[in-house]
């Protein structure tokens, strides 16, 4: 799912919208602040005690051909260890630029009034000052936006860091959409990375599941992913939970070019998981390889086949039956 990485037209701190927003009080315009729960990506389920001897017995809701499997412990897995790490490096991506939110948002408004709020983070010493605004545009929905400016420049200098939008009428969850320029962040911040490009990212509800949709693109610098890189995530209630995602790596281990993977991740609620990856360039040159991997809570490999003529390893009773989406 992708988005424009582009910013809010109308954003209160700089020029007031057409037409008088709504009433909002000052608890409703705290809590549609954006904080990181609304977009974390957690992989990383329940982790049960495993048997000394290196067998994992099948937990619940794993394989329903045979619930008394043994299944040995092949070692560390490839695709659930690099679906944790996808994740937690796209988490902190999105949540260092959060987590400035937060801090700005810690203590009450510095100016407020006609539906909207506005915090200023000035220490009086650093070269750049920060503002975040959000303003109430409808019943339950609101405009945000988090600004940075040269100290001493006036107000036509502001440029925006993340806008976005977000509706809190569900009680299960907010629902909304915000966007990140870190090109613009490492323009104040040269230490920042990465340094250039944007996040784009979609965040809500699916029946009882919260959900996160995220785009990146044209980001370059310390740990960049793929061009384009899209994530989709889902998070039920009873803790299962799916991860979609592409990205770069070494998959046939001849240390030299690293192949694309696309890899749709999923685990139960006991924490048994399952990665589907599909790899293509690198050096497979024009061959593609489809490959399936389970794994443990603690994500040790105990089922792993490919369609390239390497030998199955492990038991694929040791799967889940039906990992959730």
């Amino acid at each position: 799912m992708r988005r424009s990485l582009r910013f809010l037209a109308c954003a209160p701190l700089f020029a007031a919208c057409a037409g008088a927003p709504p009433t909002a009080t000052t608890e409703a315009l705290a809590a549609a602040v954006p904080r990181a729960s609304w977009v974390h990506m957690e992989v990383q389920p329940q982790q049960p005690p495993q048997n000394p001897n290196g067998k994992a017995q099948a937990q619940p809701n794993g394989p329903q051909e045979n619930a008394h499997a043994v299944c040995a412990l092949l070692g560390p897995s490839s695709m659930g260890t690099l679906t944790r790490q996808v994740s937690h490096d796209a988490n902190g991506l999105v949540e260092n630029v959060l987590q400035l939110v937060a801090t700005i948002t810690q203590g009450p408004p510095s100016q407020e009034g006609d539906g909207q709020a506005t915090w200023f983070l000035d220490d009086g010493k650093s070269p750049v000052v920060h503002a975040f605004a959000i303003q109430a545009v409808a019943p339950d929905t609101f405009n945000f936006f988090l600004g940075a400016k040269p100290r001493g420049a006036d107000d036509n200098a502001w440029q925006g860091l993340l806008g976005g939008e977000v509706n809190t009428a569900d009680p299960s969850g907010p629902v909304g959409n915000l966007a990140i320029n870190f090109g613009m962040i490492h323009n104040f911040d040269p230490n920042a990375e990465p340094e250039t490009g944007g996040a784009a990212v979609q965040f809500g509800r699916s029946g009882d599941a919260r959900v996160v949709a995220m785009h990146l693109g044209g980001i370059s610098g310390k740990g960049a992913p793929p061009d384009d890189a899209d994530y989709q995530f889902a998070e039920h209630a009873d803790g299962s939970g799916g991860f979609g995602f592409a990205t770069r790596a070494d998959f046939d281990h001849d240390g030299t070019l690293d192949e694309l993977l696309h890899v749709q991740s999923a685990w139960q609620s006991n924490g048994l998981g399952q990665s589907h990856a599909t790899v293509t360039g690198g050096s497979l040159g024009n061959r593609t390889v489809d490959a399936v991997e389970c794994w443990t809570p603690s994500l040790a490999r105990v089922f792993y086949a490919d369609d390239i003529g390497t030998p199955p390893t492990g038991n694929p009773l040791c799967c889940p039956q039906a990992p959730a989406q």
